[in-house]
């Protein structure tokens, strides 16, 4: 049975992050209004919804079939990923070497960054294949999780813990700085995100009632989630209260986004979940992966 079938609304979240990204990639594009670009740059706040979606997706199953099973099977994990992620990968690079619309070229160098998912390491790429960088983060986090997942079980939250405020940490010291490569600065500057939605996907698994309560019912604190966002966005571009918005604005946003991931699950009668799981937002999240690759493309910068 399709996850989405049981936790409803994740696919409007996705049309919705990849109609943002879309957005944001578009004011790249030649011809796109002037009065729009500030804004448009926002929309890059997509990415980070996926982020957390994907952390918060892969705990959840991932304990849902502990519980059942008493046991996860690692290679059929890697296996689903790998049916799900390559196909489409491998036909987009396939299509960028054939294609005489653009010129395109790799280096070893490229290449190597692209087959072993490390792009968010290589600064040094061409615009149709540097989006690489937001599958990259997350095909580390999926390469790492399950294995922490499953032979550190006593120290699973601990962990992603960790990961968090780690995040936070490099955050700060990367902001005026170049770090050393052992920090793997350029993973953990997002992967808190990740780690936020994995920490929702294991605690709502366990404490489903949580949706019950009037705090995830109530419209009026999914606007306030909202606005904290804005708010937090808006110190930020302001280099306002900088000791407290450059390591933790990331951190804050994650958490409003999983607040609202939560709060869209099981909430038939609330407005924000009959919006997302309209056929619309739900058709744009089903096809947002292939989007998301081939998007890139077609809104040339050059």
């Amino acid at each position: 049975m399709s996850i989405n079938k049981k936790l409803p609304s994740l696919d409007g979240l996705r049309g919705i992050s990849i109609i943002l990204v879309i957005f944001a990639h578009s004011r790249l594009t030649i011809g796109f209004p002037l009065s729009l670009q500030k804004v448009a740059s926002y929309g890059g706040f997509g990415v980070q919804i996926f982020f957390v979606l994907s952390g918060f997706l892969i705990s959840y199953l991932m304990k849902k079939e502990e519980s059942e099973k008493n046991t996860i099977n690692i290679f059929n994990f890697y296996l689903r990923r790998i049916f799900k992620i390559l196909p489409v990968y491998l036909f987009y690079l396939l299509f960028l070497y054939i294609q005489k619309f653009e010129p395109f070229h790799l280096t070893k160098n490229a290449l190597l960054s692209i087959f072993t998912f490390t792009v968010n390491f290589n600064d040094n790429l061409p615009w149709n294949i540097s989006h690489f960088w937001t599958l990259s983060v997350e095909e580390q986090f999926y390469f790492i999780w399950p294995f922490l997942f499953v032979f550190f079980k006593k120290w699973r939250v601990k962990i992603l813990i960790f990961s968090i405020f780690y995040s936070c940490i490099i955050r700060g010291l990367n902001y005026n700085s170049e770090l050393p490569v052992y920090t793997f600065s350029s993973f953990f500057i997002y992967s808190d995100a990740i780690a936020i939605g994995a920490l929702g996907g294991i605690y709502y698994f366990k404490n489903k009632k949580i949706t019950d309560l009037t705090l995830f019912k109530d419209f009026k604190y999914q606007i306030l989630s909202v606005f904290i966002i804005i708010l937090c966005f808006t110190l930020y571009e302001f280099k306002l209260v900088g000791l407290f918005t450059i390591p933790f604005n990331h951190f804050i946003t994650s958490l409003c986004i999983l607040y609202i991931i939560i709060s869209v699950l099981d909430n038939p009668n609330n407005l924000l979940f009959k919006l997302l799981n309209t056929k619309f937002l739900a058709f744009f999240g089903i096809i947002s992966y292939s989007l998301y690759i081939w998007q890139q493309f077609f809104l040339n910068s050059d």
